[in-house]
């Protein structure tokens, strides 16, 4: 999972800790319920945007998605983005097919599966 704080006037608000540490301790939960490693985390910290005039997580989903294609090409994470991680990288080398899904986005029962299922079969 990546996340990002709301957009803000400041690079830290009040409530930032709290937010950030249910979310690593969720993580962390998820980890040892079902198996080291299985679940990962990638929080990013607010970033000046001048076209916003606030502080953002960089590019928002696009950015997002650009630092994940990164990871999974093999790339290390940007070093000028302070990025919180939860869980274990390697696990990315395992990763075929990504889907990305807006809040209001709809994806009925079993076509993530076969999408996927299409794809692999190419």
């Amino acid at each position: 999972m990546f996340s990002d704080y709301t957009d803000a006037d400041t690079v830290h608000v009040e409530g930032d800790a709290e937010i950030l540490k249910a979310a690593v301790d969720g993580m962390r939960t998820l980890n040892e319920r079902y198996g080291a490693g299985r679940f990962l985390l990638f929080h990013r910290d607010r970033v000046w945007t001048e076209s916003e005039q606030c502080f953002i997580g960089w590019e928002r989903k696009r950015g997002k998605l650009e630092i994940l294609n990164g990871l999974l090409n093999g790339e290390a994470l940007p070093d000028w983005q302070n990025i919180i991680q939860v869980g274990d990288l390697d696990m990315l080398s395992n990763v075929r097919f990504v889907i990305t899904l807006d809040s209001d986005s709809q994806l009925p029962r079993d076509t993530a599966r076969r999408m996927i299922e299409t794809m692999a079969t190419r």
